[in-house]
């Protein structure tokens, strides 16, 4: 298998996987009790889904936006131990996917 072979797998599943750094920021990283995301025009017109994933691929937090109009999501973590976390914002096909640190 040739890395182009990979390319076109990934292409098949139908989702955008580009890093929307220009419509996403992260903010407190490395996190105490909460950290914020700014949105900023997502591109596509459906709702938002933002999950948090451990080390160990558990999803820990899961926030659902049907709001277009909300641009803030706050993740709560005071509950949640050290560690390195990812975040992975699923509007439509477009994916964006970013490391959390929390330091609780």
């Amino acid at each position: 298998m040739t890395l182009k072979d990979v390319t076109n797998v990934t292409s098949v599943t139908g989702i955008d996987e580009t890093k929307m750094n220009d419509f996403v920021k992260v903010h407190s990283n490395p996190a105490k009790d909460e950290f914020i995301v700014e949105l900023a025009d997502l591109p596509g017109n459906c709702y938002l889904e933002a999950r948090l994933y451990n080390s160990f691929s558990s999803m820990v937090l899961k926030i659902k936006n049907n709001n277009e109009k909300d641009d803030i999501l706050r993740f709560n973590t005071s509950a949640l131990p050290s560690g390195v976390y990812i975040l992975q914002i699923t509007k439509g096909n477009h994916v964006y996917s970013s490391k959390v640190i929390i330091s609780n």
